[in-house]
């Protein structure tokens, strides 16, 4: 699996940008290895033929790629895992503006995707902590900080490298949120 995959075709960047695929690319990171459509729909308690035709449509854009299969019981098990561990969308389309404004708004709504997603889990953990009458353990920040560019990049493989290094039965499942972008040049 690469690190980061730079996605410049426009069919690349469709079908990364459904909100859906983005849903079956999140339940790959919390399986942190080779998965079934079968247990990617059961994670997502999803019917196993809908994801199978996201999971295509991934695969052919090289967004997910087949790994491995086994033979369970007499039947193929197909085990998929993403190309990259995070996906860039590269928008270099000079001289079209219908495709630039057609991009433009796919990388629109897929940052949409993301901040409501972000969204709805902390909500539904604030509202789940209410009810079982303990205070949240979380915090909500939103502030500017002075960095060079070094700094930036710096403290963005930092949160990287706690996020991928951290996972093991000791410690307790937090959500994160990141996000971090130049406000000035």
């Amino acid at each position: 699996m690469e690190k980061e995959k730079v996605l410049t075709t426009l069919d690349q960047i469709r079908v990364y940008s459904d909100p859906y695929r983005i849903e079956i690319l999140f339940a790959f990171q919390r399986f942190d290895r080779p998965a079934t459509c079968k247990e990617i729909a059961d994670s997502m308690n999803e019917v196993p033929a809908k994801v199978y035709y996201h999971i295509k449509k991934m695969e052919k854009a090289d967004i997910l790629k087949l790994v491995y299969t086994k033979d369970v019981n007499g039947i193929i098990a197909k085990y998929y895992e993403p190309t990259a561990e995070d996906f860039e969308i590269k928008q270099d389309f000079k001289g079209k503006d219908s495709i630039n404004t057609m991009l433009g708004e796919t990388y629109l709504n897929t940052l949409n995707q993301i901040f409501d997603k972000a969204k709805s889990d902390f909500l539904k953990i604030i509202q789940k902590s209410a009810e079982n009458h303990r205070k949240g353990k979380g915090v909500v920040q939103y502030s500017e900080v002075l960095l060079t560019d070094d700094e930036a990049e710096e403290l963005h493989e930092y949160i990287d490298k706690i996020i991928k290094e951290r996972e093991n039965e000791k410690n307790k499942n937090y959500r994160v949120f990141f996000s971090m972008i130049k406000s000035k040049e």
